[in-house]
Formats: C-alpha cells, structure tokens, sequence
C-alpha cells in the first residue's frame, strides 16, 4: 500500500485534513486544498465534482489507520418504538 512509509500521526493529519475538506465542500465551499504527505508540499484541490475521489482518499486512509469504514447509509429513526 503506498501509506506503509508513514507513521500513524501523519496519516491521522492527513484525514483529518481530507475529513475537514469534505466537509468544507458539503457545506458549499466551491473549491479546498488537501495535503498528501502532511505537509504543504505536497498538495491537491478538490471540487464539489471530484467529491467521489475525496472520500475514497478517505477509505484509504482510514483503512491504512486499521479503522473501520464508515457507515455508507444514514440511521434511520425507529418508528416502531422497539
């Protein structure tokens, strides 16, 4: 996997990173800046059109943390009352 090079806290920056750039252009941002490496030097902009490649960024680093993937559908309320 090309993370393997990494430490845990530099992956844990740069989802935090892809995470606050989500949400950024969920809120209506037209465009934000994402870093790959933890540093600025290394870095890309995102649009509300390449969403889709963010949040696979985001699967792959939260799979190189060992972290679970994310629930994909929204909770439901219980409208049974069980």
């Amino acid at each position: 996997m090309i993370y393997e090079s990494l430490d845990r806290e530099t992956l844990k920056s740069m989802l935090d990173d892809a995470m606050r750039a989500h949400h950024k252009l969920m809120i209506g941002r037209s465009a934000t800046v994402v870093s790959f490496d933890g540093s600025s030097s290394q870095s890309t902009t995102f649009t509300p059109a390449q969403l889709p490649r963010l949040r696979e960024y985001i699967r792959e680093l939260r799979a190189a943390l060992g972290m679970r993937a994310a629930n994909r559908s929204p909770m439901r309320p219980n409208v049974h009352g069980r």
